[in-house]
């Protein structure tokens, strides 16, 4: 038996999956096939021929063995771990409603078994992720938050777990500005200092072009932060600038989205294989005047790299709205309804306010007809949001059951982006006895069938602390207005400053009892309704949330007073 252990090990290490199945399943006793063989036996079934969805569920089966025939171990712990991951896995590559319902029975089962057997686990950062993972289809954001907090107690010093940490804070009310500036500016104690010694010496030489890199990496597939990225790289001088990209994306993930932002620049290098001292060492020769990052604490984020300096301007613009804590990113891009004078204080980076708004949508190539209200039809009024179901917070869905419940009659259309169950959502909703009037629409076959669903809503509603962005400049392209809460910082302020550009102030609830007012007027007032949709639909492009071409000239010549402020 050792010996074939041994044997084991050696084809393992030479990747002959295969032979270790056949070994393991036909020239082993099952007597003598303990835990340790059969996550052996499960990892080799994943690996074999490629990751598949038959290979998944295979190798499901056998982790569930394994996890379950023994004690508590290091091997049933891994077994386990591989179980969860695995189903996670599974559930996102397959969208099939049998499917789905597969794994949410292992995603129940993995967390009755991981409540029962806690005191082993929750000093288990893989267990602990493992878990996290099931908790974020469920869009469960209370236990994705204590989960992470479990980490965080043993965990000191990744910085990837803090960036998780506050980021899901920003679905909640639970902290305010302050709480986000505090736990941010950690990331100067987690981030590695790299000696200067080591690192190549930023010496620019002013040349005829000021310099600009972006770091991204989301350019692939259709990432929301590509729609308004495309603003500034559609137009913009060739003349006075060089734009070079630094993409952070596996060469297999890279796709015709990546093919095109690459034609619209002047050079682009992948950073993906690079770590960070290798990186900073690369762009630094790249003699980058200004570099913007379009992540902070977001995606497969590089904030380390900022922290080690990689330009000697550094801008946080586009694809997370607030501070990321460092003192050495510079400048973050806004604009007056985001940031206020006197919260300047609250944010690590200087705040740099762009004219009118601090992010533009670069439009659809679809045609822009007039579409009549479906209440017209129908004779009730329909609600809808299409934001991320994580962003539905527990005030948020308090407010929208009230105002269903004063309209009788009315409905709320509700899809979301990602693949998220939709059981824990709608438990949450019949809390307050509306679950009835409730659609959820499915994920579409194509971007077109998702835009022209706007066209079955009569007033958009965003969510609350954390607004949508990208749907609410859907929701406007598509002619249907959309009603925002005031906020408290940058990332709660997105709404407003998109209706107050777009000349809609009256859309803009200052608390609760008003978003309910508004939405309960307009849903009583059918012609104030009607008026609101063709008011919309005529201001929307003279408004400056589409304008392209005014906004990169606002953003290059921000771009250039700080090239001339440092170099001149």
């Amino acid at each position: 038996m050792l010996k074939k252990k041994l044997n084991i090990s050696e084809l393992f290490n030479q990747k002959k999956y295969n032979e270790i199945i056949d070994v393991v399943e036909n020239k082993i006793d099952k007597k003598d096939i303990n835990s340790q063989l059969l996550n052996i036996l499960g990892v080799c079934k994943l690996l074999k021929n490629g990751n598949s969805k038959n290979n998944l569920i295979e190798a499901i089966k056998v982790f569930r063995e394994a996890y379950l025939k023994e004690s508590l171990s290091i091997h049933t712990i891994g077994a386990f771990n591989n179980f969860v991951n695995s189903s996670v896995n599974l559930y996102d590559m397959d969208v099939s409603e049998r499917n789905r319902s597969h794994c949410k029975e292992n995603f129940y089962e993995a967390i009755n078994f991981y409540k029962k057997n806690n005191k082993h686990f929750d000093n288990n950062k893989k267990i602990l992720l493992a878990i996290t993972r099931i908790y974020k289809r469920f869009a469960d954001v209370d236990n994705i938050i204590t989960n992470l907090e479990k980490i965080m107690n043993f965990e000191q010093n990744d910085h990837l777990i803090l960036c998780s940490y506050i980021y899901h804070n920003s679905f909640k009310y639970k902290w305010n500005q302050i709480n986000f500036l505090e736990n941010s500016k950690l990331f100067d104690e987690k981030l590695e200092a790299i000696p200067e010694f080591d690192l190549v010496p930023i010496n620019q030489i002013i040349g005829k072009k000021i310099k600009v890199g972006i770091l991204s990496s989301d350019i692939k597939g259709n990432h929301v932060v590509n729609n308004f990225l495309r603003s500034i790289l559609e137009n913009y001088n060739k003349n006075k600038f060089e734009v070079n990209l630094f993409l952070n994306i596996d060469i297999k993930k890279q796709d015709e989205t990546t093919k095109l932002f690459k034609k619209l620049v002047s050079n682009s290098y992948n950073i993906k294989n690079l770590k960070d001292l290798d990186a900073i060492n690369f762009i630094r020769k790249q003699k980058i005047d200004i570099m913007i990052d379009t992540m902070g604490l977001l995606s497969d984020n590089r904030i380390a790299l900022y922290k080690n300096r990689i330009a000697p301007i550094q801008i946080n613009w586009c694809g997370y709205c607030n501070t990321v804590g460092i003192k050495e990113m510079d400048f973050i891009f806004v604009d007056k309804n985001l940031i206020y004078p006197d919260e300047k204080h609250l944010y690590t980076e200087k705040i740099v306010y762009l004219p009118n708004i601090w992010n533009v949508h670069s439009g659809f190539k679809y045609e822009r007809p007039k579409y009549p209200s479906p209440f017209i039809k129908q004779k009730y009024i329909t609600f809808g949001s299409f934001n991320n179901f994580t962003k539905i917070s527990e005030e948020t869905i308090e407010t929208w059951s009230t105002i269903l419940k004063e309209n009788k009659g009315s409905k709320l259309i509700l899809k979301s982006g990602s693949s998220r169950d939709l059981n824990k959502l709608y438990e949450r909703f019949n809390k307050y006895s509306v679950s009835n009037s409730i659609e959820f629409k499915a994920k579409t076959k194509s971007f077109k069938e998702h835009l022209h669903l706007y066209k079955q809503i009569d007033l958009s509603l965003d969510t609350f602390p954390y607004n949508g962005v990208t749907t609410s400049f859907e929701s406007l392209w598509m002619g249907v207005p959309i009603l925002v809460m005031k906020g408290f910082n940058f990332n709660s302020r997105c709404g407003e400053s998109i209706n107050i550009n777009l000349g809609m102030k009256k859309l803009i609830a200052k608390d609760f009892k008003n978003y309910i007012d508004i939405a309960s007027f307009y849903a009583s007032n059918i012609d104030k309704l009607l008026d609101l949709r063709n008011e919309v639909y005529e201001k929307l492009l003279a408004s400056p949330l589409f304008d392209t071409k005014k906004f990169s000239k606002d953003f290059y010549r921000c771009i250039q007073t700080l090239f001339n402020e440092k170099f001149n």
